[in-house]
This record gives C-alpha cells, structure tokens and sequence, in this order.
C-alpha cells in the first residue's frame, strides 16, 4: 500500500521551506505543492481505492468544475483563463480537503523538522525587520508578506510543540509571542489585527466564556474589538471611504480603485443573481491586464479607473488586491458556500473547546487563529489563494481531521451513556 500519509507531511514541509522565497524567487511554490498534494490524493484513490473519504475534495472539483463550464458561456473570458483561474481558486482549498482525508501522523522527528523550518523563516524575518524595510524588501518584496509568513510559521511551530499533555511548552508560548510582536514591526494593518487576536487567544481566552458571560468578559471583548478596530481602522478608511483622499466624498469614491472593487463585487451579486459572472471575471489574476482584460470592466465603466484599466502596469496591485471581491464571480451561491466551508471548518473545532478543552486547547486555538488571520486578510490581500494560504489550509485540515475524530467519539460515548440510561430506565420492559 502506498504511504500517502508519510509523503504528504513532505509536501507540506516543501511548502514551508519555500515560504520565503515563494513570493518573488520561486512563485510557482504553491501551484507545485497543490500538484504534488493532488497527485497524491489521486494515486491513493486509484492505487489504494480510498475514494469515499475524499468526498470533499471530489465536491469542491464539481462545484469550481460547474462554475468553469458555466464561465465558457458567458462572453467575459476566454477558456485559457477561465482553466487559470480554476487553478487559482482550486489549489488551496483542495490542500484543506486532502489533509483533512488523509490524516498523516506527525512523529517525534516531523514535528522537530517542522519547528526547525519555521523557528528558521522567523527568525529571518524577524531580523529582516528589524534591519529596515529595505532589507525585508529584498526578501519578500513587501513588508505585509513577511508579517503573513511569521504568522503561518508562528503556527505551524505552536502545533508541532504541543506535548503529550495537550500543552504547549513555555519556552514555544515566549518565542512565538516574541516573534509575533516583533512582526509587529511591518506596521500593517492587517496584520496588527491579526496579532491582537492571536494573542487574545492565546493569553486570554477560556472555554465557555460565550455561555457565561459575564460583565468583565463583555468589557474584555469589546476591548479586543476595539484594538483591532484601531489598528484596522486606516485600513478600513483607505478601502471603504476616503481612498486616497482625506475625507469620504460620494461624489468622487469612483475615482479610486480599492473601493470601487468592493463596491462593483455588490452590484454583481446583485445584477448576476445567483451564480456571479463566472471564473476569470472580476477582481483574480486571470481578469487583470497581464493575462486576460476581463470584459466586466467594460461593462460596469470602471476599466477608466485609475489601477484598473487595461493599459494599467499595476493592474495586480489592485484588481487582485483583496480576496472578497473575488466572491462576485460566483454569485450569492457561491458567497453561501464560501460561508458554509467556514462554518464546516469550525464544526470540527468546537468539540475541542467543547467536550475535550484539557487535551485540545492548543488546536483549537490554533485552527480559530487561521480562521481569524484568513478572514482578516481577505480584506485586503489574495493571502488565502497563494502559498500562505495554502499551508494554513494544509494545517486546518490536520486540526480538523483530529475534530473529526473527537466529534465521531463524542457522538458513541453519548449513544453509549444514552443506552445506559434507557437500561436503568424503571419503564423498561
């Protein structure tokens, strides 16, 4: 039998040595990884005839499949892009699917090996950052991608530290807070309010404290809302407001770019109702003028935008420059799915912090961190799709496969004691 489970933990550890120079040395990293992880997931279900627990990777290939099919009759791409854009959206939620079916166990030397590779791009960047953005420059191109590499890092060493109590060491909490504060550094919103949620997680946050709220819980939540609204908030002016300028004007928001993608994504779910303009449409790279000029922004006047027309030599920086907008394509459909595949995720987080808190804290506070950093960088970055993204879905899916398990042991310890309790019943007969 092929041990899938063993080589797939050496695709992932590819993906993460390569984390550094995947954005501007070696970009193909995640494409390569999501080829390796999908050859993989093929050969085990052709060689060791595995199909039934790949159903969620054989879904997602319907559904992109469908939108892909649906995009050739829609007169905004040509197929060369849409099959582009299939890849795009395709690769990092497949590595959620294929970790999560075949749930490699990491031994004593994988998890050494893990922590040596991340404990290596932290430091790195850490010491980049602090020579000055010049130096990060060099490195990754932009200091927002080393502050995103230190997080999914940061991760992935919290995970492979935990020990046989369900602990994480206190030497592992000290150095990844160190490393997380010195990201900190890169002056990024985005990931500012990142790394006041990482860090409520990890310092403040108790099981139950959603059922029994209290007074000083209430206070303590709306400061940390209120930390990550500040650190967000030129940000969020930047995207949703003023743009460029220093004071909201309806009458010249058009005239900025990052705005006006947020703005069109709505008027497509609406004018698109319900499956969107299809792949390679709106808001990816293959819609931008270095592969394909996309012909929805003709139609919505906004290819006039400076950062968004079809001569633009930024066109990247802008069309591709946050993830939500990209939902436009597949309509309020696939804004549901994209909804539910959270809600899917977290349903195998709960039983952690729910039934088994003592053993499965660090996981679980690991697994709502990537959730929480995801979300937040979709705001303004296309993180999720590229190799960041990738990893920190590959991680998901190794948390998630452990709460699939819990969640499956929950359910026969409560048939059991619901036997039981039937057995000792004075009614029964």
């Amino acid at each position: 039998m092929l041990r899938v489970d063993r080589i797939s933990i050496y695709v992932v550890m590819f993906g993460l040595i390569f984390l550094i120079p995947s954005v501007q040395y070696f970009d193909k990293t995640d494409e390569l990884t999501a080829a390796m992880l999908m050859a993989l997931a093929g050969v085990d279900m052709l060689v060791n005839r595995n199909f039934r627990k790949y159903a969620g990777l054989l879904l997602l290939a319907v559904i992109l499949g469908a939108y892909a099919v649906y995009s050739f009759f829609l007169p905004y791409n040509e197929p060369k892009y849409i099959i582009i854009d299939w890849i795009i959206q395709m690769k990092s939620f497949a590595s959620f699917f294929i970790l999560f079916a075949i749930n490699p166990t990491l031994t004593d030397v994988d998890k050494r090996r893990i922590r040596r590779i991340c404990a290596f791009n932290m430091i790195v960047l850490c010491i980049a950052l602090c020579c000055g953005f010049t130096v990060t420059k060099l490195l990754v191109r932009h200091v927002t991608y080393a502050g995103t590499i230190i997080l999914v890092s940061a991760a992935f060493y919290g995970y492979c530290s935990i020990g046989e109590n369900g602990r994480l060491p206190r030497n592992a909490i000290i150095f990844i807070t160190a490393a997380i504060l010195i990201g900190c550094v890169c002056m990024r919103a985005k990931y500012l309010g990142s790394a006041v949620v990482v860090l409520y997680f990890m310092y403040f946050y108790r099981p139950g404290i959603l059922r029994h709220f209290t007074v000083g819980h209430l206070v303590s939540l709306m400061l940390i809302c209120g930390c990550v609204l500040a650190v967000s908030w030129n940000k969020i002016n930047y995207y949703f407001l003023s743009g460029n300028s220093n004071s909201f004007d309806p009458e010249v928001i058009y005239s900025y770019a990052r705005p006006v993608m947020f703005l069109t994504g709505g008027l497509i779910l609406v004018d698109h109702f319900p499956f969107g303009t299809g792949l390679a449409s709106f808001a990816t790279a293959a819609s931008a003028p270095e592969m394909n000029y996309s012909n929805v922004y003709y139609e919505y006047g906004i290819h006039t935008v400076h950062g968004l027309s079809p001569n633009s030599k930024e066109g990247f920086n802008f069309i591709c420059d946050a993830f939500y907008p990209e939902l436009a394509q597949f309509g309020v459909v696939g804004l549901i799915l994209f909804i539910y595949f959270w809600i899917y995720i977290y349903s195998f987080l709960r039983p952690m912090a729910r039934y088994y808190i003592k053993r499965y804290r660090p996981q679980f506070v690991i697994g709502s961190c990537i959730i929480c950093f995801l979300l937040i960088e979709s705001f303004g970055g296309t993180t999720i799709v590229h190799t960041v993204g990738l990893e920190c879905l590959s991680l998901l899916g190794l948390i998630c496969a452990s709460g699939r398990l819990l969640k499956a042991r929950h359910e026969a310890e409560s048939a059991i004691e619901a036997d039981a309790a039937a057995d000792m019943s004075p009614y029964k007969i």
